[in-house]
């Protein structure tokens, strides 16, 4: 999963690198995103993201110059909304049934479970899920992703986020959607990466 330009993953996740991507889901605007492309989705009009909420301005994106961003890349910023907060949830309990340090609880509720969980088996995201999170994330305009908001962090004209090619430029989203959205196309890959390591122990502790 890895892209010419994109920042290497690393392995484990720290607790400040979770507690950051939790706290860019809690300030973003609320769930569900659902993207609509246009020729797939409906017909006439033009492709958006649609955010929860009627008083809710629909999301826009663009490659800065104008020329609609790609549906990749609508289909991946509308499915991160729900998949990093569901994927920060696995890594949780992932985490809390191998207990510190790698081992495997063998009191309580987690231990229960871990006695329970069979090889491979997802405590709260299925296989299908998880395989469709990679695949969004590895069509999406590669990385990393970094919003960059006018007045704050350069004196640009207008808010953008960087990528590993054109710009996008967002209409109809807070700051807070930027930040979560351009931390997102790092946060995803990291997560499922994450995953997959606590899964890998979880299933040398049960052999």
């Amino acid at each position: 999963m890895s892209s010419e330009g994109q920042e290497q993953i690393a392995i484990p996740l720290t607790s400040d690198r979770l507690a950051r991507m939790r706290s860019l889901c809690e300030q973003a605007t609320a769930g569900p995103w659902t993207s609509w492309i246009e020729g797939r989705d409906f017909w006439g009009g033009s492709t958006i993201v649609s955010m929860a909420g009627n008083d809710v301005d629909d999301l826009y994106l663009s490659v800065v110059g104008g020329e609609v961003a790609s549906d990749a890349d609508h289909d991946f910023v509308a499915s991160a909304r729900e998949g990093v907060p569901t994927l920060l949830a696995e890594v949780e309990q992932l985490r809390e049934l191998l207990g510190e340090g790698g081992e495997t609880k063998t009191a309580g509720v987690a231990g229960d479970a871990a006695v329970t969980a069979g090889p491979g088996q997802n405590l709260g995201l299925t296989d299908q899920q998880l395989t469709e999170l990679k695949k969004l994330s590895g069509e999406a305009t590669p990385g990393p992703w970094r919003s960059q908001v006018a007045g704050r962090d350069d004196w640009l004209e207008s808010n953008l986020i960087t990528t590993a090619a054109e710009p996008l430029s967002l209409s109809g989203a807070t700051v807070a959607d930027q930040d979560f959205i351009a931390s997102a196309r790092q946060d995803v890959p990291e997560l499922l990466a994450e995953i997959e390591r606590l899964q890998r122990a979880l299933r040398n502790h049960l052999d």
